[in-house]
């Protein structure tokens, strides 16, 4: 049996597009979240994430087990085994302009709700501009 290699690393890519670096993950390659990307980004992370079944943490449609009895240490175990993956996948693939915003933050729905509103924010603020640049040249 071969070793596996960790294939979660960096890649630059050789096709000429605007996206010009790759995330190699274990579920194929993902461009690497920037600003100019988070739309087409978002929607490859979430079938990513939703292979790895960690999706419902994200969305927040799972939450942590409760309970401190014998039988909801391992749910709890599991549910934290799979948060940190979640947090993995989501926070690597994101370029250094990106990272500012969910640095420190362990709480991958709180770091893909911080991303959401960032950029979404962001893109209303653009459209704005655009808006008002079009007015005043007219």
């Amino acid at each position: 049996m071969m070793p596996k290699t960790n294939t979660n690393t960096p890649r630059s890519s050789s096709a000429k597009s605007t996206d010009s670096e790759r995330y190699q993950m274990n579920y194929g390659p993902a461009v690497m979240l920037a600003r100019k990307n988070y739309d087409q980004s978002t929607e490859t992370f979430e079938i990513f994430l939703n292979s790895a079944d960690v999706w419902h943490i994200v969305n927040g449609t799972k939450e942590a087990p409760a309970g401190n009895t014998q039988s909801a240490v391992a749910p709890r175990t599991d549910f934290r085994k799979r948060s940190s993956k979640a947090v993995s996948l989501i926070t690597l693939p994101c370029s250094d302009e990106v990272r500012p915003y969910i640095k420190g933050i362990r709480y991958p729905q709180t770091i893909w709700d911080t991303l959401k509103t960032h950029f979404k924010t962001m893109r209303s603020q653009i459209w704005r501009t655009e808006v008002m640049m079009k007015f005043q040249n007219n």
